[in-house]
């Protein structure tokens, strides 16, 4: 069977064929090599078939990208399923699946425990990096494999007998002598992952009009305080509010009205009992000096909604994902609308033309991946397009309706998509004032971190920091507040304000949170109420204002080590932010490595951000103990 080896130094070689519906496989012979520009192309025939693997190598990190031509012509085989690339490492060893397209999700071999035991390989739902898969040996040197731009989805990674398969699925039979460019895939075989993943998202950035400075952007958002028992009367106060708080008034430039001003999950429908004028809302933000944002579900909609009854034939049926459960509401059923129907499209762009006309100029759009997520296989209205082709068209039609002068945070994302089209997008799980939650959105974010500046700004969910030491009332929402006094209102989950697991956070829990966003460098949402937070609370917002901003996003020094990284570093004003945590529910123990010092290099002199006393990190023994639940931030003022 022919192989083509690709570099010396790259630990994978590489074969080409064809896989039929039925599960046969056709491999291709290859003939000649063809140089191009420093590019070398691998011509290869078959049946009825021939292509062109492009190899792209690039020396900085020891990867490379393959691009792959298939031509059909007469007498090829019917019932094409997918082109396959698939490779046979030459250093064997035990690997591990790291990340597959939230299908096939494992932990990297070697992640250990707080305690410095391994953990156990195997399934872990709450490590994902979409798009993206990563494969370690014993050693820690990492095969990284990738959608080398992650818009293209149709790419399949597997793993199976230490063989690394790349299937690019094809939607419909070919026609003979029709030219398919499938998508391109990058593969790493010898740097370190933290190393892959920061050059897998540089290779992969949208140079976005907007992301140098949109980012500085701060949102006071309301879903947090009020979650949808909001009203406009609320909304105006809460804008008076700010802007007469001398810390949320000097930073705050959005206030963002979230979910619940809508009828039945449909956004083309205004509560006009809630909101009786949605413009004259929007002016009201903007006469206070801010901009006026609103959320958006484009998908969504209860079965008692107008449009379900008008238009039935836009519905998506089919049977739902067994995993697949409403988050908070589960006897509530939902129906979800065909993303590929024309009178769909029409009423998203209508929708969002009629909010961006009242005024509003920031959108945050959610539950972007529910029409694949709540089905297998959705029975689509235009079957000749991909589900993420389809998805990332109506993409495409918001832009368009928002303008590109508008702020964009998508919700629920679908990279394939949507990349490079919002401005900002979550990664992370749903935020609350319980630690539990804390945890579940790190490891999110960190896994993510290599799309943070390059797909889009991502987004950690809102900056909360009231608790039981930071906030003196006894209700920590108005959500909360209310369904305390009605609880038949409400979902159990809400009325105990169970988002995440553990006790409501403590003066340090808070501080870790707000740490984290001061190291990630992402969005800035805020959640909290100016005027139920105490001095301590008013302080950590304070802080996160001083160093939030300015800048490049922050990396997970030791992404290889952990499942929730405690390393965290930041370029910040001519040197470094260094923020260590400790997540985890026992004590640890933080040190420099010795790559960590190098890629720091010259340190002046080191302050800890909350106490201002200094700190000398220079020695190879420092370390430092933290208890759990902590953090500690440094600032680095770099050497000569």
């Amino acid at each position: 069977m022919p192989t083509l080896t690709l570099s010396k130094d790259h630990c994978s070689s590489f074969s080409c064929g064809i896989v039929l519906r039925d599960g046969t496989r056709i491999l291709f012979d290859h003939n000649e090599t063809v140089k191009e520009g420093g590019a070398t192309s691998y011509l290869w025939n078959g049946p009825g078939v021939r292509g062109k693997t492009r190899v792209v190598h690039e020396r900085n990190c020891g990867g490379l990208t393959l691009e792959t031509q298939v031509q059909f012509h007469e007498g090829f085989p019917e019932n094409i399923d997918s082109i396959l690339l698939f490779s046979s490492p030459q250093e064997p060893g035990r690997f591990t699946r790291v990340f597959q397209n939230r299908r096939d999700v494992w932990l990297p071999a070697g992640t250990r425990n707080a305690d410095g035991s391994p953990c156990p390989a195997g399934p872990d739902p709450k490590w994902d990096a979409d798009n993206l898969i990563a494969l370690f040996t014993p050693g820690q040197r990492a095969l990284l494999a990738g959608v080398s731009h992650p818009c293209h989805y149709g790419i399949e990674l597997s793993y199976r007998d230490e063989i690394l398969e790349i299937r690019m699925p094809l939607t419909r039979q070919p026609g003979a002598g029709e030219r398919i460019d499938c998508d391109a895939v990058y593969v790493n075989g010898s740097s370190p992952l933290l190393e892959g993943l920061e050059w897998y998202g540089k290779q992969n950035r949208f140079n976005a009009r907007a992301f140098g400075y949109r980012h500085r952007f701060t949102v006071w958002n309301s879903w947090d305080w009020f979650k949808n028992a909001v009203t406009q009367e609320d909304i105006v106060a809460m804008a008076d509010c700010i802007r007469a708080d001398s810390v949320f008034g000097a930073h705050v430039n959005v206030l963002a009205l979230d979910d619940g001003w809508q009828k039945n999950w449909d956004t083309g429908a205004i509560d006009e009992e809630k909101f009786p004028d949605l413009a004259a809302m929007a002016r009201a933000i903007g006469d206070r000096g801010m901009v006026p944002g609103i959320w958006y579900a484009p998908f969504r909609l209860h079965p008692d909604a107008a449009w379900v009854r008008e238009h039935p034939e836009t519905v998506l049926w089919g049977e739902p994902r067994p995993v697949f459960k409403v988050a908070l509401t589960p006897k509530i059923e939902r129906r979800v609308l065909d993303y590929t129907h024309p009178l769909v499209l029409r009423k998203i762009y209508e929708d969002l033309r009629r909010l961006y006309e009242a005024g509003f100029r920031y959108y945050k759009t959610d539950f972007i991946q529910h029409p694949n997520t709540y089905f297998s296989r959705p029975d689509l209205y235009d079957k000749s397009i991909t589900p993420s082709d389809g998805v990332r068209r109506v993409m495409h039609t918001i832009r368009a309706a928002i303008g590109f002068e508008s702020y964009w945070l998508v919700c629920g994302t679908e990279p394939a998509a949507v990349a490079g089209l919002p401005d900002a997008a979550r990664v992370g799980d749903d935020i609350s004032y319980r630690f539990g939650a804390q945890q579940q959105v790190v490891r999110n974010c960190a896994h993510h971190f290599w799309m943070n500046g390059n797909l889009w700004i991502n987004d950690p969910d809102f900056l909360i920091v009231r608790g039981k030491d930071t906030q003196d009332t006894p209700y920590l929402s108005k959500y909360q507040e209310e369904s305390h006094t009605d609880p038949s209102s409400q979902t159990r989950e809400y009325q105990l304000g169970v988002l995440g697991t553990g006790d409501v956070v403590g003066l340090e829990e808070a501080r870790c949170w707000a740490n984290f966003h001061i190291m990630y460098g992402g969005a800035l949402s805020l959640g909290d109420h100016p005027a139920r937070l105490n001095s301590e609370g008013k302080k950590i917002i304070e802080k996160v204002f001083a160093y939030h901003g300015g800048g490049k996003p922050g990396i997970p020094l030791d992404i290889e080590e952990r499942n929730l990284p405690g390393k965290w570093l930041r370029p910040y004003e001519q040197g470094w932010l260094l923020g260590l945590f400790n997540f985890y529910d026992e004590p640890m123990r933080m040190s420099l490595s010795e790559r960590d010092r190098n890629r720091i290099g010259a340190i002046e002199r080191c302050e800890d951000i909350w106490s201002g006393h200094e700190e000398r990190i220079e020695s190879a023994q420092w370390s430092l103990e933290l208890p759990p639940h902590t953090s500690r931030v440094f600032r680095l003022y770099a050497g000569a």
